[in-house]
């Protein structure tokens, strides 16, 4: 039997069951975020970037981005009680953005408007991840790779 694994119901039960975290520097938690950190820092540009995340519950790298870079953090997830859970995350961490509950293949959000436009843990949840990977290119703005340090 195959299960959706981006079924909104499963991801309101996976939310509701979760639970928020005090947001901490992401260095000091997990070796894993320490070495996305030190990737992060050596290819993106600090300054004023607007920066999507796909799939944000909880929001906690949107807090990550908007405190290392001083991008403007805006997340869209279809699921409500995951994206009541980032705006609380970024409440508690005195961080302003702006949270989307929508089905990213129907967004209100324009085309080529982010500088940035990631996901964590999302693309997998697809059989044929080529229609998200293009959601994330669409909203992307032209010319946005100069965003990243010619180092990489």
């Amino acid at each position: 039997m195959k299960v959706e694994k981006t079924d909104k119901e499963l991801w309101d039960k996976s939310w509701e069951e979760s639970k928020l975290w005090r947001y901490r520097k992401i260095t000091k938690y997990m070796a894993a975020h320490r070495r996305f950190d030190k990737l992060f820092k050596s290819i993106l540009k600090r300054g004023d970037k607007k920066i999507l995340e796909i799939g944000c519950a909880k929001g906690n790298w949107l807090i990550y981005f908007a405190k290392e870079f001083g991008y403007e953090p805006y997340g869209a997830d279809y699921s409500e009680i995951g994206c009541k859970m980032a705006e609380e995350n970024l409440k508690r961490a005195n961080v302003r953005g702006t949270i989307l509950c929508e089905d990213i293949f129907k967004t209100s959000l324009e085309k080529e408007s982010f500088d940035v436009v990631y996901s964590v843990g999302l693309i997998e949840h697809f059989d044929d991840p080529e229609s998200i990977i293009n959601k994330h290119i669409e909203l992307l703005k032209r010319g946005a790779y100069n965003n990243i340090d010619s180092k990489f």
